[in-house]
């Protein structure tokens, strides 16, 4: 065979001494190396003989796969054999069979286990019992497997998940993304199934919330290898994308919009596994897709804020059309998309405050009549004149808002409209400063927190748990932070944090009541002492609508260890989730010692847990806050220094 494709020539079954001769041999020419061309010959064959011949060619083939253990061949194989198709049914039906059998193989190379699990997928995509037959094999992967093995494993559910919804890969792959090795394609593959849940959504909420998801996944993926650029340009792709949907300035889109052209570059530049699928072109080209679409938002929004166009049919059909049908235009999907539900508004809001912007649009539509994309044209402007319409009536619309959040709640609120312009821009300077002057101690303590809560539905699909979760977190981080910097004589009311002359420990309601004061003046919608809550007293409650956080105090002067706090206080915490969103706060009181030696770090001090309770599955979370007490003044800590150094 080696002689033969040196010499340039097509290698025939004469050369080889006959169907006969090979079939015999076929063991032998499975094991070496040469295996794909020995395939590749009869494949070409078994297209061109006559009908006496197939049952023998179809034969050595099925033995070239049940023979070969090696990689690399294995990875060529697959293609070969994916291009022959159709083979004959009993053919195909023993090739699946293998395919199943040696990914399952532990002993096998890991490189021909994954390509066994590709070609099983490219099988069964049109056929329902072998879809069942590989997401059993999947879901029987280990997590004690080999790492290289995995990580392609994890590329299959990904993709498998993607074209059939199995909920289960999910929590698979959640599982991989603890793994050293493996952890980057587990979470780039929980992203693109969270970029799928958010093309599929149909209102901003849904939207949002999976996008932002996707995006958090990719930056995982992202951190957790040295080189992943497709990770990295998905992550800056929807930074971009719901950074334009929220209205942010043109500064901190060209910001995303110079990261992103640097992750562009780096992934054309990156070049895949040689034994990389040949279908993972295909994701590089949607993930360049995702790219164009970013940068053309960053463009857009630059025209939107302009005073005027300087050729306005440009801006319409290569940017505003464009990114008003961004599913159809640039990502080339069928229909509109998630994408849509996101940018639209802001367009939308843009064409409603700026009428000129509208005047130009409504001058296109006369001088177009033929152009692809006069049908969205239309829409966009019937939609605009429907808000103009609204706007009069004075029923403003979120879309006429460059903040669609505030811009909806402050909508609901009995202000005058007027006033609801001023009101927006006063929250996001108290906003603004309040995050500027955040520690990076606390901003750690609130991503780690994060972290944990994203692995329940109530913080990913439910917009109001995950933002009341948030508030009640921010501020309480927020609240231990100042406790720890100020000192009795500041604050009179914090006397119960420090050590009393005659030894007596102050009760949790001293801190429940400085906590109380400090939440009631940041997070409206704060109540103390809420009876019939997990039937029983809640010490403190916050409301956002329909959905309720509590925040239980106590106080703990044995062993205020995280273990020993959960394993007493978990179960009082939790069920007090048993009706709204399955989140909570233990604040405790540490009385378990005098801190001669100085205050512990704030780092230290908090810590999220999760709890799955007996009979459920779905876990519950809970954020433990140990307050120090028994502090001492900062001149009896050197008092207290210099007795010890006299001892």
């Amino acid at each position: 065979m080696i002689e033969a494709l040196e010499a340039g020539e097509q290698p025939s079954l004469a050369r080889f001494g006959g169907l006969d001769a090979m079939l015999q041999a076929s063991a032998e020419l499975a094991a070496s190396p040469m295996m794909p061309e020995f395939l590749r010959m009869a494949l070409d064959c078994l297209k061109e003989e006559d009908k006496s011949k197939v049952q023998g060619l179809a034969e050595f083939t099925c033995r070239c796969l049940e023979g070969s253990r090696d990689g690399f061949g294995w990875t060529e194989a697959v293609d070969l054999l994916d291009t022959a198709r159709p083979l004959p049914v009993w053919v195909e039906e023993r090739c699946f069979s293998r395919f199943l059998v040696l990914a399952a193989d532990r002993s096998a190379e890991s490189i021909a286990r994954a390509s066994a699990l590709d070609g099983a997928l490219r099988w069964a995509a049109e056929d329902r019992k072998r879809q069942l037959r590989l997401l059993l094999t999947l879901l029987d992967v280990a997590a004690d497997d080999d790492p290289g093995f995995l990580a392609r494993a994890a590329k299959i559910m990904g993709v498998t998940y993607s074209h059939w919804g199995e909920s289960e890969l999910l929590s698979r792959l959640r599982t991989l993304t603890e793994l050293s090795g493996v952890s980057d394609e587990a979470a780039f593959e929980l992203g693109m199934a969270k970029l799928g849940d958010g093309l599929s959504a149909e209102n901003q909420q849904t939207a949002t919330s999976s996008f932002e998801a996707a995006g958090y996944w990719f930056d995982r993926a992202a951190h957790a290898r040295e080189q992943r650029p497709d990770a990295q340009a998905y992550a800056r792709c929807l930074e971009m994308l719901i950074a334009f949907s929220r209205g942010e300035g043109l500064d901190r889109l060209e910001h995303v919009a110079s990261a992103l052209l640097v992750d562009a570059f780096q992934l054309h530049a990156w070049h895949a596994r040689p034994d990389s699928p040949s279908w993972l072109g295909a994701r590089h080209a949607e993930a360049t897709s995702w790219a164009l679409m970013a940068l053309s938002l960053k463009t857009l929004a630059g025209h939107l804020d302009a005073l005027s166009w300087w050729e306005p049919a440009v801006v319409i059909e290569q940017h505003l059309l464009a990114a008003y049908a961004a599913g159809r235009s640039i990502l080339k999907r069928g229909r509109a998309s998630g994408v849509e539900v996101l940018v639209r508004p802001r367009i939308e809001g843009s064409l409603v405050q700026r009428d000129w912007q509208a005047h130009l649009l409504k001058t296109w539509l006369a001088r177009h009549t033929e152009n692809e994309w006069r049908e969205e044209a239309e829409a966009l402007s019937a939609k605009v004149d429907t808000l103009v319409s609204e706007r009069r009536r004075g029923h403003p619309h979120e879309a006429a808002a460059a903040r669609p959040t505030v811009a909806a709640l402050l909508d609901q609120a009995q202000i005058p409209p007027d006033a609801k312009v001023l009101a927006m821009a006063v929250i996001a300077d108290a906003q603004a400063l309040h995050v500027a002057n955040m520690a990076a101690a606390e901003e750690a303590i609130i991503q780690s927190c994060v972290e944990v809560a994203w692995s329940l539905s109530d913080y990913r699909e439910n917009e109001r748990g995950r933002m009341l979760f948030n508030a009640v977190l921010a501020w309480t981080i927020r609240f231990v932070a100042s406790r720890l910097d100020l000192t009795q004589g500041d604050v009179p009311g914090l006397s119960y944090l420090f050590e009393r002359d005659d030894g007596s420990l102050p009760h949790e309601n001293e801190l429940q009541a400085d906590y109380h004061r400090l939440m009631l003046s940041n997070v409206l919608g704060t109540e103390i002492e809420v009876s019939n809550i997990g039937g029983g007293r809640a010490d403190l409650r916050f409301a956002f609508g329909p959905e309720r956080l509590v925040v239980e105090v106590k106080r703990e002067s044995d062993d205020c260890s995280f273990e020993r706090l959960e394993r007493f206080y978990a179960a009082q915490t939790t069920d007090y989730q048993n009706v709204s969103v399955r989140f909570g706060f233990l604040l405790v009181l540490d009385q378990t010692e005098i801190r001669r030696s100085g205050t512990p770090h704030i780092s230290t001090l908090v810590r999220p847990v999760l709890v799955v309770r007996n009979g459920e599955t779905e876990p519950r979370c809970i954020v433990i806050v140990n307050v120090p007490g028994r502090r001492l003044r900062p001149s009896d800590l050197t008092r207290e220094a210099r007795r010890r150094g006299r001892n």
